[in-house]
């Protein structure tokens, strides 16, 4: 009787799941539709990635939130809210007393963008949104749809943390300008 339910259960899952595509914009939504009846249905080959992707998302509902607030440097604009980058293949030029303007040293990336942390708060925002989303979808708990939707609130909507929409001190050179519109590459994820 028990395996009689249980293949009528398949069976409807096989009709109800794939017909409510998940909306998404860059992934493939019926590869996940297909993901998420294998992840339903246990199917033996993918059940080592389902299990590693529970692993990164536990790991997640773990993560402080991180926001542009956390930097130690402040933007131009002197607004911490601002989204603030360093152009990583400028460098200092020695040959000047103020080392000003910075030269390009192509391939080669310049450990000082590190103390501007805007493009590491934004690469950690993106990785743990992602693999929440994938959890919650996957799995259907409702504690990664939360962590995840804890995490955006933080980085975009809290009045207190929240980065303002622009990027217009994305990729500074250190004498030469305050931002580019290649700093958009940085929030490419």
């Amino acid at each position: 009787m028990k395996s009689r339910l249980l293949s009528m259960l398949l069976i409807m899952l096989s009709y109800v799941l794939p017909a409510q595509l998940p909306r998404v914009f860059i992934l493939d939504a019926n590869h996940m539709a297909e993901l998420r009846l294998k992840a339903v249905t246990k199917e033996k080959g993918i059940l080592d990635h389902l299990d590693s992707l529970k692993k990164e998302a536990d790991h997640f509902l773990k993560m402080k939130p991180v926001s542009v607030m956390d930097k130690n440097i402040i933007p131009p604009s002197g607004d911490k809210h601002d989204y603030m980058s360093q152009a990583p293949y400028f460098w200092y030029d020695s040959s000047k007393p103020n080392g000003l303007p910075y030269l390009r040293k192509d391939g080669v990336r310049n450990p000082e963008i590190n103390k501007i942390t805007d493009h590491v708060t934004m690469d950690k925002m993106q990785e743990s949104t992602r693999i929440l989303s994938l959890a919650w979808y996957l799995f259907g708990e409702q504690k990664y749809a939360a962590k995840c939707a804890s995490l955006i609130r933080t980085c975009f909507l809290d009045k207190a943390t929240k980065m303002n929409p622009n990027l217009d001190y994305g990729q500074g050179i250190p004498g030469i300008n305050t931002g580019r519109g290649i700093g958009i590459i940085e929030t490419r994820s």
